[in-house]
């Protein structure tokens, strides 16, 4: 249970306890036959035990936590004086670390950056260590230095704080990770190994400092920051029982320097794996946070090594291929997507062509022949990795099997309209899509300010020519008209079938002064003659109308029906040419 979610009397009851706990090493340690600077876990506990507790509670745990270091001083043979001579620089020491340190109450519930990390020990450890140190410069002992005094305040404090505080944020903030981080076997084996290792270095090397960082490296490496945290609580408190009980030599010679010096490697040693495990831990999560958009983007992505065989893959990809990731990994890529031979140096060839690091490919189409379903079309982009560790490719896919669908569904469609719109027989327009094509041109004229004339054409008798010769002659008859209507056409002129023996034509841009008749009979003189066709030779003859925009209407139906009209008085005349009356 982690103590943000106790009452707070339990929780302040907690924190008691455990610097309680704290106290009675850090005194046990000093008084040991050849302490010199006994390190000082007591003060960094108390700091993280304020920040576990609320505000208006901080005061009178300090108060507290206070008393029993007076009373155990106390119990450890100091006179009543001296321990109340020390007790305003430890309560301001405790009082300034955890001041500086609650702005980052809500941050050290997240994973910190190195640098975040060593800026938190700084804040927490050495900072208050140091203020510390410069009120002890009034209680110096007359025959100690004063700078010396500071000196071993500073380290001893600073050595215990970066020894403990790192373990005792975690279980203030992080303490359902601390848990679930140290209920691993492996970490117990990281832990004991260093313990196991520093035990054995103390009592057979004289300069063990390197083996024991060398174990807590890897320990950092291996684990996390709470594992590393604990290691590093565990070896401080093994070294400083060694030191203290003579069992290894202090890190300097008997001098007056060695009071402080000797917890000045300490400080070096358990800095240096703390913050490589900070980085290690973000770093993992950097990885899983990859792995997991790699795995589970909707996108299809493919990771190929140097041989294109399938490094990793996407759940959308391996969901695509209907396999599982077990049997699809380590695979050539080309056999997945069962890409035939041509395909398959088509891939290579793109991917070998890419430059190392460069942007990512154009897009190159493949056709899996044999992925599911049974024929897809692929888009691939790629991207060529440059890594000596890891070189290879990295691809993008995109089935675009559903849109080639599609685009075939909209082509069908647009055919199929287009055949509803257009004569079969003669390959025009039929009414509907020849009245939307007259409307867009009546709309370009107005724009322009130009005329243009609406021709009907009526095949004369049609009738006569079916029941004569049958149908089939007659739709001859009309596939020729088609034909020399399309022939007609310039660019902007229109021509549809309205129906049966019906046609009709749009003729752009007509000239002010040109005559309508004139421009009906040269329609219609291009339009007659004989039609050879298998059977007998056949005159094809019409009648035409002709109505001109905007004199003689200004809507396409209007304009249609005035032609019209004026083709049926051209078929009771010799010339069987005919102009609109104009508007009413």
């Amino acid at each position: 249970m982690s103590t943000r979610t106790l009452p707070n009397a339990e929780r302040l009851a907690l924190v008691l306890l455990v610097y309680a706990l704290a106290l009675a090493v850090s005194l046990g340690l000093a008084r040991l036959p050849q302490a010199l600077a006994p390190l000082w876990y007591a003060n960094a506990v108390a700091v993280a035990g304020l920040l576990a507790l609320p505000l208006r509670w901080a005061a009178p745990a300090l108060g507290l936590m206070l008393g029993l270091l007076a009373l155990g001083n106390r119990l450890v043979g100091w006179e009543w004086q001296q321990t109340l001579l020390f007790l305003p620089a430890n309560a301001m020491e405790i009082a300034l670390g955890a001041w500086l340190l609650r702005p980052w109450g809500s941050r050290l519930q997240r994973r910190l950056e190195p640098l975040q990390w060593l800026k938190v020990l700084s804040l927490g450890a050495l900072v208050p260590g140091l203020l510390g140190a410069t009120l002890s410069l009034a209680l110096a002992q007359p025959d100690e230095a004063p700078w010396v005094q500071a000196l071993t305040w500073w380290t001893a404090s600073a050595a215990g704080a970066m020894a403990v505080l790192p373990l005792a944020l975690l279980g203030v903030a992080q303490a359902r990770e601390l848990r679930q981080s140290l209920a691993t076997p492996e970490c117990w084996v990281a832990l004991l190994g260093a313990v196991g290792l520093t035990l054995v270095v103390v009592t057979t090397l004289q300069m063990p400092y390197v083996f024991v960082a060398l174990g807590l490296v890897l320990v950092g490496l291996w684990q996390g920051l709470g594992v590393t945290a604990l290691a590093t609580l565990s070896v401080s408190l093994l070294l400083s029982y060694a030191l203290g009980a003579g069992l290894m030599a202090a890190p300097v010679g008997a001098s007056s320097w060695s009071a402080w010096a000797s917890a000045l490697p300490l400080v070096a040693l358990l800095l240096p794996p703390q913050l490589l495990a900070v980085a290690v831990e973000q770093l993992r999560a950097q990885q899983r946070r990859i792995t997991a958009y790699y795995e589970h983007t909707p996108v299809m992505l493919a990771s190929l090594d140097p041989k294109l065989r399938l490094r990793a893959g996407s759940e959308a990809l391996v969901r695509w291929l209907s396999r599982p990731r077990t049997e699809v990994l380590g695979q050539p890529l080309a056999e997945l997507l069962g890409l035939n031979e041509a395909q398959s140096k088509r891939l290579r060839r793109h991917l070998e062509e890419l430059p190392l690091e460069g942007a990512a490919s154009p897009e190159l189409r493949l056709n899996a022949e044999f992925a599911p379903p049974e024929r897809a079309a692929l888009r691939l982009r790629a991207l060529r990795l440059g890594l000596p560790d890891e070189p290879g490719y990295e691809l993008v896919l995109e089935d675009l099997s559903e849109q080639v669908q599609m685009q075939e569904a909209l082509q069908r469609t647009a055919y199929q309209l287009e055949a509803a719109r257009r004569d079969a027989l003669t390959e025009l327009p039929l009414r509907a899509g020849f009245l939307d094509d007259l409307e867009q041109a009546l709309a370009r004229a107005s724009f322009a300010r130009r005329r243009l004339a609406v021709v009907f054409v009526d095949v004369d008798e049609l009738k006569r020519v079916n029941d004569a010769h049958g149908h089939a002659v007659g739709d001859a008859l009309l596939h020729a008209l088609g034909q020399r209507l399309r022939a007609q056409l310039r660019p902007g002129d229109l021509a549809g079938r309205l129906g049966g023996d019906e046609f009709a034509m749009v003729l752009s841009d007509v000239h002010a002064e040109a005559d309508p008749l004139a421009l009906a009979s040269r329609v219609a003189e291009a339009l007659e003659g004989p039609v050879r066709q298998q059977g007998p030779e056949l005159l094809l003859r019409v009648s035409v109308g002709v109505a001109v925009f905007p004199d003689d209407g200004l809507a396409a139906e209007e304009l249609l029906r005035r032609a019209d009209a004026a083709m049926y008085r051209a078929k009771g005349g010799p010339a069987r040419r005919s102009r609109a009356q104009g508007l009413s």
